[in-house]
Formats: structure tokens, sequence, C-alpha cells
């Protein structure tokens, strides 16, 4: 439970900081 929470964490900040390096490429629905 709290490793799945922890990975999605992780993922959405790691997009976040992407994104926001350049353009956000990455969308979600």
């Amino acid at each position: 439970k709290d490793a799945n929470g922890n990975s999605f964490a992780t993922r959405i900040s790691n997009i976040f900081v992407i994104g926001n390096g350049n353009k956000p490429w990455i969308s979600l629905p």
C-alpha cells in the first residue's frame, strides 16, 4: 500500500520536473 502510493507520487514529481524544465510533453487524461 505505502510502496504503491510512494511510487506514484515519485512518478508524478518526476513528470512535473520534466514538464517544467521544457514543456508538458507528458499530459495526463
